[in-house]
């Protein structure tokens, strides 16, 4: 494998890497705001008591 393709694979590797921290980095927001939406909805039923 030549210096050049080895360096290609590296920076497409690399690439996936930062692509999968921010798909995990999303996931987390996503579940934060999911909570945060459950929080809204359930405050009017608990006030209705």
């Amino acid at each position: 494998m030549s210096d050049e393709e080895l360096e290609s694979w590296y920076d497409e590797l690399y690439q996936l890497l930062l692509f999968c921290v921010l798909i995990k980095d999303n996931k987390d927001r996503k579940d934060k705001v999911d909570d945060l939406l459950k929080r809204i909805n359930a405050k009017p039923d608990k006030q209705k008591e």
